[in-house]
């Protein structure tokens, strides 16, 4: 019999071969410029710095200091990459590693630090998705970006509260980004074809503005089996099922007054390997070979600004509300029945804030405030637990230019939390945060910069899925972040170095287990970045290095003891170059990652076997060519391989790599990918 799954992936397929048709028929008159079209690939020079000016939220150049941005990915190079996973978005980044192997299972790293240790936010709305330790943690479907901010250690008061070891801010795209100048509708379609886990993605989005309204709607539909790693090997329940969403609506006056309604959805179900992240646990405890994840984030945020504000009076209003869902369904091995768990994060959060611009700068002063909940509901064992935490925050940020050569951002905030354990009991807690940092320009292309913060964080909500009835409570130390960085920048003629090291301690960062929800311990990170490019008028080249150590404890840190926190990352490189050729429609571009081997020795003292285990080295390559025809600028062909050389590895960051008693999940090998994107 035809399996009518592959039989709906081939008629999806056809896009592949239709949708250049359509492009076609539809001509140049219908084509957008480079500016306004997604597919397009007359690509801008990329900004991404360890430090210093970078990329705001709209993706332009901000002239003031914001802490330690050591990446901004913006709409451009978003394009360029054309990423399917957070790990694909932030691959040329040696800071920022991302375990795991797809959407279902991949969390981010921040000079080795979990994301959940940062203040991450999606539209400007706070994200609280710490649900189980197995699966990803801010599941995002990057197509939908505009830019991707990431603040190592470092980051501004207004970034939000916890911002312990920094900052993720991912902002969404909007009509104004897609539509060229002078149009007032449109819209694409694309298809994807991935020959290894022969997944067939499916992308399309309208848009359009009139009157001052404002209204975008975008979706992707990604299926597909398991994939094979660089072995030839398959790796059992990895196929893809994917759906996200996007829509927005908005008003803007003339004035510039702007209200925005935004509603983010990405959802993945499947059946996975029992643990998510793991592929097997060699002597365990007997477990399922598999269980389905069900997993549904959900983001709604409702805005207002003014874009033309100056002077003392420029307002922003955001509210928010924020989900995410897991369902996992087991079979039980004794009685066959379904063990079936449901688990639940959301905040509902919102910022007032008012941004004074006065002759040296901008001085942003606010509030803030969020409630979040995590809750777990066993079917099986007929229990519901669920941990809580309200906080409101106060916050002030300076950023100011007070002499021509200097830069300086400085900012504190105060909040007030109470968290509330699941046997009702409430525990308040006051903590001030401070940060500043700082750019000196020492010559026209030469800049020292630097800065410190030190940062309350409160206490964190335990794990859905460790959640206990029978918690008893004690005063829980609450968490604090120590952050300093230091370094120097060269930009000349096309070139630029950027060089710096840093610091990040976590004190009483919470590490509760089923049986004691009070525990503690405190992490550490240290060491530094390189980064080196040269940019010309068609193209650019870039490489980047990152060494990280991280401890727990004050010993070396392992995946297991650093969960929700850190991993053992040691040294990356990574390395990117994009050539155009703009008279023929071409672009040319490839990147390769490089992770060092290192010895990763393990604390577990009831297995001295682990005590010399090490973390494998790899060299992934992979390139693109994507070609838009001249005459038909709306049609976009592209064509790209990904783990060029079929490497056997496990992302850096991937759980268990140090383990002698665990099969890490191994990344896909080597893979073809074809798209087709057309404009109207």
């Amino acid at each position: 019999m035809i399996d009518p799954k592959a039989t709906a992936r081939l008629r999806r397929a056809l896009l592949l071969t239709v949708t250049p048709l359509f492009g076609l028929l539809a001509g140049p008159a219908y084509g957008q410029s480079a500016t306004g079209d997604p597919g397009a690939i007359l690509l801008d020079t990329v900004v991404v710095e360890a430090g210093g000016e970078g990329t705001d939220e709209t993706g332009e150049i901000a002239d003031v200091s914001e802490g330690n941005t050591i990446a901004v990915i913006d709409y451009t190079e978003i394009q360029e990459l054309r990423p399917g996973s957070v790990q694909e978005l932030f691959r040329r980044e040696s800071a920022v590693a991302v375990g795991g192997t797809s959407t279902f299972n991949q969390k981010v790293y921040v000079h080795g630090i979990e994301e959940t240790n940062l203040a991450v936010t999606i539209d400007g709305s706070r994200q609280n998705n710490k649900i189980f330790h197995h699966n990803a943690t801010n599941v995002i479907d990057p197509r939908l970006l505009k830019v991707a901010r990431v603040d190592a250690g470092v980051a501004a008061a207004d970034a939000g509260p916890g911002a312990i070891a920094g900052s993720i801010a991912y902002e969404t795209v909007d009509t104004g980004d897609l539509l060229e100048e002078g149009r007032n509708i449109g819209g694409y379609v694309e298809g994807r074809y991935d020959t290894n886990s022969e997944t067939v993605n499916t992308y399309g989005s309208l848009y359009g503005r009139a009157n001052g309204f404002e209204a975008l709607g975008f979706l992707n539909w990604a299926e597909g089996d398991d994939y094979e790693d660089g072995n030839g090997d398959i790796v059992d329940y990895t196929g893809v099922d994917l759906i996200s969403g996007l829509g927005k609506v908005a008003y803007e006056s003339l004035s510039g007054d702007r209200v925005e309604l935004s509603y983010e959805r990405v959802k993945d179900d499947g059946v996975r390997p029992y643990r998510a992240n793991i592929g097997a646990v060699i002597g365990g405890r007997p477990v399922p070979e598999s269980r389905t994840y069900d997993i549904d984030r959900q983001n709604v945020v409702l805005s207002y600004e003014n874009t033309l504000a100056t002077g003392y009076w420029d307002p922003e209003i955001t509210l928010a509300y924020s989900k995410t869902d897991l369902e996992t369904t087991e079979q039980d091995p004794f009685t066959g029945r379904d063990i079936v768990y449901e688990a639940s994060t959301d905040s509902l959060n919102g910022t007032i804030a008012n941004e004074f611009h006065v002759s040296l700068g901008t001085i942003k002063v606010g509030v803030d405030a969020y409630s979040d909940t995590a809750d777990f509901a066993s079917e099986t064992d007929r229990y519901r637990t669920e941990e809580s935490a309200d906080n409101f925050g106060g916050f002030v940020q300076a950023r100011l230019r007070p002499i021509d050569p200097l830069l300086v951002s400085f900012g504190g905030r105060v909040d007030h939390q109470i968290f509330t354990g699941v046997d009702g009991m409430d525990q308040e807690n006051t903590g001030a945060s401070g940060n500043i940092s700082l750019e000196y320009d020492l010559t026209e292309f030469f800049r020292l910069k630097g800065g410190y913060s030190n940062t309350f964080g409160g206490i964190a909500l335990a794990e859905n899925f460790i959640q206990n009835p029978d918690w008893i409570y004690t005063d829980i130390e609450t968490v604090r972040g120590e952050n300093v960085f230091a370094g120097f920048g060269v930009n000349h003629l096309g070139f630029t170095f950027d060089a710096q090291i840093f610091r990040t301690e976590i004190d009483n960062g919470r590490t509760p287990s089923f049986a004691d929800p009070n525990a503690t311990a405190d992490f550490l990170s240290t060491g530094y970045d390189v980064a080196l490019g040269y940019d010309w008028v068609t193209g650019n080249v870039r490489g980047t290095f990152t060494s990280i150590d991280t401890e727990v404890d004050g010993a070396p840190a392992d995946s297991f003891l650093g969960t929700y926190f850190t991993v053992p990352v040691g040294e990356l490189f990574t390395v990117a170059a994009v050539q155009r050729f703009d008279t023929y429609g071409l672009t040319l571009g490839a990147d390769a990652q490089i992770a060092l081997s290192e010895d990763a020795p393990t604390n577990d003292p009831t297995n001295p076997d682990l005590a010399d285990s090490s973390l494998d080295g790899y060299t992934v390559v992979n390139a693109f060519l994507e070609y838009t025809p001249p005459s038909f600028k709306n049609v976009s062909f592209r064509a790209e391989v990904d783990n060029i050389f079929d490497e056997a590895y496990a992302e850096r960051g991937t759980y268990g790599q140090e383990f002698t008693t665990v099969e890490p999940l191994l990344s896909p090998g080597r893979s073809f990918g074809f798209s087709t994107r057309v404009t109207f």
